[in-house]
C-alpha cells in the first residue's frame, strides 16, 4: 500500500480487535473512512454481521478496499459506498446499529450524520479523536463531543478510551457513545445476592 495514497496503520490492531469483539450477531455496522477496509472486512470476517457499510471518499483508496473485499471473500456482506461520507450516509439512514469513525482528524465534525445512520431505536457510535494528552480525561472529551452531538436524540458519552499515543503532546481516543432512550440502553444491573 502506497501510504501516500491510502492510510493503513497496523499498529491498530488490537483496537480493531476489541471493537469487533463488542459486536453482537445480525448487528447492521457503517464504518465512516472506511479506507482500504480494515475495520469493514475484519468485523465481515470475524463477527456475524447482518450487513457492513463501508463508507469511504478517497478514490485512490476504492480499489483497495474492493480488493482487500475480494481476498477475505466478503462481498456479500459489504456495500461500499464512494464519495463524501455525509452524502453517502443518505443511503443507509436509519438502518444502522452502531457507527465506527476511525478518522481521528474529522470524524468529530461527522457526528450528525453517524446519528442519523443509526436506527430509530437508537445504537453505538465508537468515534476516534486526536486529544491533548492533558486532556484525554472522560470529562474533557465529553466537553469536546457535546456541542457536535444533535439535540433532538438522547445521545449518551458512556467511556472514553485511549487508544494510541500521537506525538509528545497528544494521544488518540476512542469514545462510546449510545443513541437513544437511556432506559433502553442501558446494561442491564447484576443481581444482588441475599
Amino acid at each position: 500500500i502506497d501510504l501516500g495514497k491510502a492510510y493503513f496503520s497496523p499498529r491498530l490492531g488490537t483496537e480493531r480487535q476489541r471493537i469487533a469483539s463488542a459486536i453482537r450477531p445480525n448487528e447492521t455496522i457503517a464504518v465512516f473512512f472506511a479506507g482500504i477496509g480494515p475495520y469493514a472486512v475484519q468485523i465481515a470476517r470475524h463477527c456475524v454481521p447482518k450487513k457492513v457499510f463501508a463508507l469511504e471518499w478517497n478514490p485512490k483508496a476504492i480499489p483497495l478496499l474492493k480488493e482487500n473485499i475480494a481476498q477475505n471473500k466478503a462481498a456479500h456482506l459489504i456495500t461500499i459506498f464512494s464519495g463524501d461520507v455525509a452524502k453517502s450516509v443518505a443511503h443507509i439512514l436509519g438502518q444502522c446499529t452502531r457507527v465506527i469513525m476511525p478518522a481521528p482528524e474529522t470524524a468529530i465534525q461527522y457526528l450528525p450524520a453517524a446519528v442519523k445512520a443509526l436506527s430509530p431505536k437508537g445504537g453505538i457510535i465508537h468515534c476516534y479523536l486526536f486529544v491533548e494528552r492533558k486532556k484525554s480525561t472522560s470529562v474533557s472529551v465529553k466537553k469536546e463531543l457535546s456541542p457536535h452531538l444533535p439535540k433532538n436524540r438522547p445521545c449518551f458519552i458512556v467511556s472514553v478510551r485511549s487508544v494510541s499515543d500521537f506525538s509528545a503532546s497528544k494521544v488518540q481516543v476512542c469514545a462510546e457513545i449510545k443513541v437513544g432512550k437511556a432506559r433502553a440502553l442501558r446494561s442491564p444491573k447484576k443481581s444482588s445476592k441475599r
